[in-house]
């Protein structure tokens, strides 16, 4: 569920006015893909940050061994618990490893699949500069907006192909800050990608596709670069198709103006599903294979029953660029938890597989007065804290804590082997961070 949350800081905001809020993941607000734009100023900035994730999928209707029916989390005024029963940094090279399983490198190439290629630039995906099809068109990135200067088809040859043509490094140069631009498909190495972790590659330089100078302007020509670990401006999602048994069935029905956010939210929701369900699985549960993404009239964000998310038609109209928001809503379909678990932990875990997995650097450090109870992006700030200072696989085992029914607040004794670590202490160290 989502509902607006005023606490944390450097949350990139549009230009309409706005509290900060966590469901808000914005660059810019405006924009269509016929500008030419101008080239980003200033030094190139490296990246750095959180590792990339397996497209390793569960299959499944989200039943336990009980045969319970799934959880639902509601909408309402305040922070709501799951209820149980019937209540209402990827780089070019190596693995990553998580849990103990490693993570393949290079994802399988979905031969046909078509869709948008979304940028780390959050609010932002990959676009043909004024859907030109003249060869040296530049290659871009603008305000995703569904036009067909924005739909990707992946070549059977390892081609991203766009209008006809495809996505080409001239001369298939080996030079990092070669600008990318639209040629005629000609199966030359310039011409090839590989999906790798949540990064495009071009496996004749060994350079990652990237937006230079980490530019959020629409119409920054896209180049190549040395693969930075995790850094948002070469973080891409890419049109994988369905994950295997995976079924989201789209309902715009009640609110067909937003077809295009339903199917670019569907879109994205199938590319991420797989990562989160392999990142969220736990022993003897299978993560729902099929489930409902529904827009309609409704007050608030967004909000999950059993196996339907649904997004509320008034706030996507304002804000049509908060694809996460739905992502959101996507790990609660995963997560199912029963028992006890408070609201702010599965809130919590659904926000962390957002802001610290899906879409890394568009959330800041919660304000110096929060606390981790209100849940959302402040109880993600603790859970990514604990991940990278004590406990690689905290997540994992927090979530099947949740999901077993059997969270206590002493899981968080176990991240160290001394157990001398208690929850408001391990909130007052993360809190004491920069």
């Amino acid at each position: 569920m989502y509902f607006r949350n005023r606490n944390l800081r450097n949350v990139i905001t549009c230009s309409y006015a706005l509290p900060i809020v966590v469901a808000l993941s914005v660059s810019a607000c405006a924009g269509a893909s016929s500008d030419t734009g101008s080239e980003p100023d200033g030094e190139r900035v490296p990246g750095e940050g959180p590792a990339g994730t397996s497209l390793l999928s569960q299959e499944g209707r989200g039943e336990d061994a009980s045969g319970e029916t799934p959880f639902t989390i509601v909408e309402g005024p305040a922070l709501m618990s799951a209820s149980s029963g019937n209540d209402g940094e990827a780089h070019a090279s190596g693995e990553v490893h998580a849990m103990g399983k490693p993570m393949p490198n290079v994802i399988p190439w979905k031969n046909g699949s078509k869709g948008w290629v979304t940028s780390g630039m959050i609010g932002k995906c990959l676009d043909i500069n004024g859907q030109n099809t003249a060869n040296g068109t530049k290659v871009q990135i603008w305000e995703c907006n569904g036009t067909i200067a924005q739909r990707v088809t992946l070549g059977s040859d390892k081609t991203l192909r766009v209008l006809g043509k495809c996505v080409d490094v001239p001369e298939s140069r080996k030079v990092r800050g070669t600008l990318l631009h639209l040629w005629d498909c000609n199966g030359s190495p310039g011409q090839k990608w590989e999906v790798r972790g949540v990064t495009l590659v071009n496996p004749n330089s060994g350079l990652c596709m990237d937006v230079p100078n980490v530019s959020s302007q629409n119409g920054t020509q896209l180049e190549i670069w040395d693969c930075a670990p995790g850094a948002r401006n070469q973080v891409w999602t890419v049109p994988i198709g369905d994950e295997p048994g995976t079924d989201i069935r789209l309902d715009t029905s009640n609110a067909s103006d937003l077809g295009w956010f339903g199917a670019m939210s569907k879109n994205i929701a199938l590319a991420w599903y797989g990562k989160f369900s392999w990142y969220l699985s736990s022993s003897g549960y299978k993560a729902p294979s099929k489930w409902d993404m529904i827009f309609k009239e409704c007050d608030g964000v967004a909000y999950v029953s059993g196996t339907t998310a649904t997004g509320c038609a008034k706030f996507f109209r304002e804000h049509g660029d908060d694809f996460g928001a739905m992502v959101h809503e996507s790990v609660h379909i995963i997560q199912q938890y029963r028992g006890n678990t408070p609201g702010w932990v599965t809130e919590g875990i659904a926000d962390f597989m957002r802001y610290y997995i899906y879409q890394p650097y568009s959330v800041g450090r919660p304000a110096r007065d929060a606390h981790y109870t209100q849940g959302y992006g402040e109880a993600a700030w603790l859970f990514n804290y604990i991940v990278r200072s004590y406990d690689s696989s905290f997540v994992r085992r927090l979530n099947e804590a949740a999901r077993n029914g059997t969270y206590s607040d002493d899981i968080f004794k176990t991240v160290t082997p001394q157990r001398d670590k208690t929850l408001d202490g391990l909130w007052a160290e993360a809190q004491a961070q920069p």
